[in-house]
């Protein structure tokens, strides 16, 4: 898992260039957004981009507590025309909109939420189960 820099706020385009030269490692590589802990906040797009340049970022934790942005991350991630989706798995990193976030779109949780399925297994999974299902409308 790859933080945005917390010291040093990088414009846009240097997120693009951190993101993907830490990807090219060659090491599975999840971009964390989370602005309120480094204030900086990695545009959907470019999220998109640092995705579509590399293939080792599989995933992206999202922790702005905007549930608008994952929607967006969503659509960026789906191509419309050919139905193909890009595989990039999404994470929800905020606690209180990690139901919303879950119901929006496919995803995994990486919070709280984590921790509290240690005692509520079996309804956590079928939460998770419940919003991966392809007969679900979210949206």
């Amino acid at each position: 898992m790859v933080i945005t820099p917390i010291y040093v706020k990088l414009p846009q385009r240097g997120l693009v260039r951190f993101f993907t030269s830490m990807a090219a490692y060659g090491m599975p590589t999840v971009l964390y957004n989370v602005p309120g802990r480094t204030a900086s906040d990695c545009l959907t797009e470019i999220i998109y981009e640092c995705c579509s340049l590399s293939p080792n970022i599989v995933g992206v934790k999202e922790a702005t507590g905007d549930t608008s942005h994952v929607k967006k991350l969503h659509t960026l991630f789906s191509d419309v025309e050919t139905g193909e989706k890009m595989n990039v798995m999404l994470f929800s990193g905020y606690d209180s909109t990690s139901v919303d976030f879950c119901l929006k779109v496919s995803c995994m949780l990486v919070s709280l939420w984590y921790f509290i399925s240690n005692y509520v297994n079996a309804l956590i999974v079928d939460f998770i189960s419940w919003v991966n299902d392809p007969d679900y409308l979210g949206w």
